[in-house]
């Protein structure tokens, strides 16, 4: 299965409240991410922007199989969607993959059962309306004049104030049609 990380870098230098300690300790993280991982995955996928080419590849030497320059397109988008370079390289996945974040390290092989799921992410996080992390009501009412996905309505409806989300610091599978969808 390939593994794939992205790397936006606009958000990660101008967004503010990083939770990183400086660009160092990232880039620290990514080489140790990747190390750890491409013993278990092959081939190994980075999406990214010219300046994260420069970084992560150039700089650093990190030796990706494939790396795709394309989230510079991205660089109008507002930076608190800091996850975007994500569902925009969740999107771009037609064989069963692995995206991890660089801030995951991968000691051991996965189970089998993990890696022939459907899909599959690293763990729930159950929230409500009033959570300061996952904020489903201002999303609603940016778009509330806008469209929202039949899956989000339905979700919202069910589970009302109590919510359920998926931590995506690893996630991915074999449905990539679904995993398309759900990024778009």
């Amino acid at each position: 299965m390939r593994a794939v990380w992205s790397h936006w870098t606009k958000p990660l230098k101008d967004h503010p409240g990083s939770t990183w300690i400086s660009f160092r300790h990232y880039l620290l993280s990514f080489v140790l991410s990747f190390e750890s991982a491409r013993r278990y995955f092959s081939p190994t996928y980075l999406y990214t922007d010219k300046e994260g080419f420069q970084i992560l590849v150039e700089a650093v030497g990190l030796p990706f199989d494939f790396v795709a320059i394309e989230l510079d397109s991205l660089n109008d988008h507002c930076l608190y969607w800091w996850n975007m370079g994500k569902l925009y390289t969740y999107s771009q996945q037609t064989d069963p993959f692995i995206h991890l974040d660089n801030d995951v390290f991968i000691w051991e092989s996965l189970p089998k059962r993990i890696m022939s799921a459907p899909l599959f992410a690293q763990n729930p996080e159950y929230f409500t309306n009033f959570s300061d992390y996952y904020l489903p009501v201002e999303l609603e009412n940016a778009l509330a004049s806008g469209w929202l996905p039949e899956e989000w309505l339905w979700g919202r409806n069910v589970f009302r104030n109590f919510q359920k989300a998926f931590n995506t610091g690893i996630y991915g599978g074999q449905r990539t049609d679904f995993v398309r969808y759900c990024a778009r």
